[in-house]
């Protein structure tokens, strides 16, 4: 290749190069233009790095000075123990294997003398291979008494201290300590087996577990320095918080790179940026599957528990039958009303088992009342490609876990999910930026609640996770069937024409996406029945068709009652122009609706059919038939009940407390009973930007142009009517905010994007006078402006990371369904150790 002497090209920046720079009059070079390229480049990443320094090093000095504080102030304790084991109150007995067994709450302690040297205590814990032995034999016994989690109390014995003459080794005296302190530890976690309490004298620590626990706890010991821990988790954590705010702050660059979607680059940055979490997705349903044991279990004088409805579901389709195959007791299957509470705890009471909590019990046989779609789409392939394999009982294949079919469809409505952010804030607010994009997608994934399902995996999520999937999936298809135009040419050279109504200037429709997209929320009815009145968003989406139709039907059936009125017109030809028009016409309507109907009503007779086959009816999903705690043949929600319910679904505010997780559970009384859980808080204070849905009524002249502010509105005004069915019907449940705050979200993207996609200070100010002082008037306006922008995005950044926070607190607090404490104690008691040392 010859480079001629004035030949340039571009930068990756896009500046202009020249190859051969310039020639000075002495004959030689000069690449003073590509140096200050270069120059600029580096000018232009100084920054970034700086930047990037100084958080690094600031986190660096949180982690080993801040969060490793109780080593520093620890380092001189003097280590001095009384004795090699502790001296126990009469209420613990010491095992063999070194744990200790409560045998009386009232006197289980241990006796622990500090010398003031230390505020720190250390719990010497069994290891987690001698707790697995326990937990075994506790098992095959029948009975589970170790306990993972040991809540303790540590309390001065006064007249102990006293007698030993009330100062500590540093001279301090005991009465100006205090006296008491909680705390828990785990074995799990090393770090926590460390806690404060009362520094100096002789210090009783208490066992807070009922009488016949087994503690995995062998001594306790005062004086103690706790050790160095550099944790690279938490590092990440705060990593990963500091990445959000450079990205996200108001000055980011990422405000002024707008959303492309046909930019390969943005492309593949989402594609790796969902890729990770599918691999995450991936690699811990592979897991799963490959530790998976039966999710049943049955208390003595109680109920059967039995979390693999899916899976029982899928087997008895494989095996040719509706029914469940699960034993029912003759005493049950012969109980004139077997949802009769009363009735069952008779037949409990005399050892009657099994008897399966929340399955369906119809005519002598157990059904699921939930969905059939997953079963089919999901565990009944799993079991039956491992049944080729030899895998599983007898061969009959493996069940699918519930928790792996959840998080695979969390993934597809992530990814669903994200699609219909980005599309849906490119038709309303075609300038936006990469920040605001990213940033309401994270908002409306809180929104939605999706958080709660990705926590609580078990089958109970599987229709929320389901419907969301399928609906987002749904309605990213509806939202892209609008064609920019009304042809296509193919690959091969043909042209190929779109649906579109003639004569009219509505856009064209790709019919294959106005079907699937009818497809996906038909197959809703098979998951949570609710989700497919998203159906009726078909309006706002389709409505300059659907106008464009209805006129063109109504303006031919005008020229026909004209043509047959007009008594002097007798030309058969004429009629017979007017009845192929007619039938042109009903030929260009009925495309899109059998688009629409023939996916819907095709899925929705094979629901139906298995509707039949189970309880008689085509629309009996089997609900009333739930064995559970009332009798739900009977129960209606009290009218009294609606205030209430619908205060907690919104507003339940949240409970904060100096003690991690720093949130507790709010209790949700009622004044009659129906259903209803603790949560942490209501929607609106669980995600604060739904509060934006409230606008999408007032906000017409701004979106109606582009085709938004109906879909906003109706989205709105179904979630209104899905909140008032859940709290009259189903009472109040955490996860139930699932089926609302989804389309909330929806009336709360565009006005979400407006305000973080608009540029305030570009605006050109108007109103502005001639004069000297315009300029001067021009320029406050424009600054004002620039603050507004700037107080948006901070404004919306706030809210971020208050929900994302709100989200992760909420995973840990105490007394939810699943809580962390009690499935997960050493990730809980390891999390929880990063605050309570300090």
């Amino acid at each position: 290749m010859v480079l001629h002497r004035h030949q340039s090209f571009p930068f990756r920046d896009g500046t202009a190069g020249d190859s051969t720079a310039s020639v000075n009059t002495a004959g030689t070079r000069d690449y003073s233009g590509a140096a200050g390229a270069r120059t600029a480049r580096l000018a232009r990443a100084l920054p970034t790095l700086a930047g990037a320094a100084v958080a690094a090093l600031l986190i660096a000095l949180v982690e080993i000075v801040g969060f490793n504080l109780p080593y520093w102030t620890s380092i001189a304790a003097s280590t001095d123990s009384a004795s090699a084991n502790n001296a126990l109150g009469s209420g613990l007995e010491r095992l063999p294997n070194g744990m200790v067994k409560v045998t009386d709450p009232t006197q289980a302690y241990f006796t622990v003398v500090a010398d003031g040297s230390s505020d720190y205590y250390h719990a010497i814990g069994s290891s987690p291979r001698a707790m697995q032995d326990v937990a075994d034999l506790d098992t095959d016994s029948g009975t589970e008494t170790l306990v993972k989690t040991v809540y303790l109390r540590a309390v001065v014995d006064e007249a102990a201290t006293a007698a030993s003459g009330g100062q500590d080794s540093t001279g301090r005296d005991s009465a100006d300590q205090s006296t008491t302190a909680t705390a828990s530890v785990c074995p799990y976690s090393a770090m926590s087996m460390y806690f404060k309490a009362p520094s100096s004298g002789t210090v009783r620590v208490w066992v807070e577990e009922p009488a016949g626990s087994i503690v995995p706890i062998s001594n306790i010991r005062a004086n103690v320095r706790v050790p160095f821990n550099f944790n690279w988790a938490r590092v990440a954590v705060m990593a990963f918080v500091v990445l959000l705010v450079w990205l996200w702050r108001p000055g980011s660059r990422l405000w002024r790179m707008r959303l492309d979607t046909s930019s390969v680059r943005q492309r593949c940055w989402l594609a790796g940026i969902l890729g990770v979490a599918g691999a995450v997705s991936l690699a811990v349903v592979v897991q799963q599957i490959a530790t998976s044991f039966p999710l049943a279990f049955h208390l003595d004088g109680g109920y059967t528990y039995d979390f693999d409805q899916y899976g029982h579901v899928a087997d008895a389709l494989l095996h040719g039958h509706v029914w469940l195959d699960l034993p029912v007791p003759d005493q049950l299957a012969a109980l004139a009303n077997p949802y009769d509470v009363t009735a069952r705890e008779a037949l409990k009471a005399q050892g009657v088992t099994p008897i399966y909590w929340d399955y369906a019990f119809h005519d002598g046989h157990w059904y699921s009342y939930f969905g059939v779609l997953p079963a089919l789409l999901l565990f009944l392939p799993f079991q039956a490609v491992t049944s080729l394999f030899g895998l599983g009982t007898d061969g009959a294949g493996m069940m699918l876990p519930a928790s792996c079919a959840e998080l695979l469809l969390m993934f597809g409505f992530l990814v669903f999910a994200t699609l219909l952010v980005v599309r849906l804030l490119r038709r309303c607010c075609p300038r936006i930026s990469l920040a605001a994009t990213s940033m309401t997608c994270a908002l409306f994934l809180f929104g939605s609640n999706a958080v709660y399902l990705w926590y609580r995996t078990n089958f109970y999520s599987i229709p929320f996770a389901a419907s969301l999937f399928l609906c987002t999936m749904g309605l990213w298809f509806w939202l892209g069937a609008a064609r920019p135009a009304p042809t296509r040419r193919r690959r091969n050279g043909t042209v190929h024409r779109y649906w579109s109504v003639p004569g009219s200037d509505a856009p064209a429709l790709s019919l294959a996406r106005v079907g699937a997209g009818a497809l996906c929320i038909a197959a809703t009815v098979g998951c949570r029945p609710t989700f497919a009145l998203t159906a009726i968003l078909a309006f706002p989406v389709f409505w300059p068709q659907i106008r464009a139709m209805w006129r063109l039907a109504t303006g031919v059936r005008r020229r026909a009652v004209a043509a047959g009125s007009s008594a002097n017109r007798h030309d058969p030809a004429g009629r017979t122009g007017e009845s192929s028009t007619a039938r042109t016409v009903a030929a260009t309507i009925a495309k899109p609706l059998v688009a629409v109907l023939l996916p819907a009503v095709a899925l929705l007779a094979v629901v139906c059919w298995y509707n039949i086959a189970r309880f008689g009816s085509p629309f009996d999903f089997g609900n009333d038939y739930q064995i559970t705690v009332t009798d739900m043949t009977v129960f209606s929600t009290p009218l009294k009940n609606m205030a209430g319910t619908l205060f907690y679904y919104l507003l339940l505010p949240l409970r904060f407390t100096s003690r991690f997780p720093f949130l507790e559970i709010s209790p949700t009384p009622l004044p009659e009973w129906s259903f209803t859980e603790p949560s942490v808080g209501g929607l609106l204070l669980l995600a604060p930007a739904v509060v934006f849905a409230l606008a999408a009524p007032f906000v017409r002249k701004r979106f109606a142009r582009t085709g938004c502010w109906g879909l906003m509105v109706w989205s709105l005004a179904l979630g209104v009517v899905l909140l008032l069915f859940d709290a009259r019907v189903g009472g109040f449940g955490w996860r139930y905010m699932c089926d609302f705050g989804w389309l909330f979200m929806i009336a709360a993207v565009p006005v979400i994007g407006w305000l973080l996609g608009t540029d305030h200070a570009a605006v050109s100010p108007a109103g502005t006078l001639a004069g000297d002082d315009s300029r001067d008037r021009a320029g406050a306006v424009a600054a004002r402006r620039r603050w507004l922008t700037w107080l948006c995005r901070a404004l919306l950044l706030a809210l971020t990371l208050f929900s994302l926070a709100i989200a992760v607190l909420s995973l840990f607090t105490i007394g939810r369904d699943d809580s962390m404490v009690n499935n997960n104690p050493g990730l809980y008691a390891g999390v929880a150790s990063w605050f309570t040392l300090l």
